[in-house]
């Protein structure tokens, strides 16, 4: 995956590959996957959108929450680029001027390049077939940048007040100051303390205990219950190990 991003920033005078969180030099492996199976000579923008979509479709839905939406994306870019004979995932392969471009933008974006300065980067390279599928969609940059700053914001406050260990005031999940989630126990403090303030003012939210944690695929999947008697809630919180984010929370209260 490395070589990729390496090549992509030979023509710049300091590498920052060690800026791309791991999600984000995800989304340029999945690129160089998409891009073999549809027997391209380059990685292309429309490859890099797909990654992004593979990686994270949850940002996606930030700007596009109707799934169906944004699962057509791979169909209209089946209607504009043409498929070749597959291509082994073993052979290198460069990225197009317009990805390394796009690369470029996201050094622009913000000090850590994760998979919202991916999409900032796609948008700011008007004129490629992945930003002009985005942009027909309804995608704003100026929209998306705020929401990505606030997204940054947020994950920056909350390492802060980690470091400040515990304000009374505000409740801080018990996330390790290296940002890793290390084993079951932590994941289920974290989820407790998540459900905790999502359920504040909530009378069943009062005792919601986490049972369970098991790890796949790189996510935490911890899964509780309430812990009253008369009452009966499912709840269920997907946490990333390597930074501790929240991917997906589920709740739902159960017949007696």
């Amino acid at each position: 995956m490395g070589r990729y991003l390496r090549w992509a920033w030979t023509r710049r005078k300091k590498p920052v590959f060690e800026k791309f969180t791991e999600p984000a030099r995800r989304v340029i492996f999945f690129a160089r996957v998409e891009a073999s199976q549809y027997g391209s000579a380059s990685i292309e923008t429309e490859h890099l959108l797909l990654g992004l979509i593979r990686e994270d479709k949850l940002l996606l839905r930030l700007f596009l929450p109707d799934s169906k939406t944004i699962n057509g994306i791979r169909d209209q870019i089946n209607q504009q680029v043409e498929t070749r004979q597959k291509t082994s995932t073993s052979v290198d392969m460069p990225m197009s001027d317009e990805c390394v471009r796009i690369l470029g933008h996201t050094a622009e974006e913000g000090e850590i390049i994760g998979t919202g300065q991916l999409l900032l980067g796609i948008l700011r390279e008007e004129s490629c077939v992945a930003a002009k599928i985005l942009t027909g969609l309804g995608l704003h940059i100026d929209f998306v940048r705020g929401e990505v700053s606030r997204e940054s914001a947020a994950e920056a406050g909350r390492l802060h007040l980690r470091s400040l260990h515990g304000h009374a005031s505000i409740p801080v999940t018990p996330l390790p100051v290296a940002g890793v989630v290390p084993d079951a126990e932590t994941a289920k403090q974290i989820a407790e303390a998540v459900w905790a303030t999502r359920a504040s003012g909530d009378p069943l939210g009062d005792n919601l205990v986490a049972l369970n944690a098991t790890l796949t695929s790189g996510v935490w999947i911890v899964t509780g219950s309430d812990n009253n008697g008369d009452t009966h809630i499912s709840l269920a919180a997907f946490i990333q190990k390597e930074d501790g984010k929240i991917l997906r929370l589920h709740r739902e209260k159960l017949d007696s």
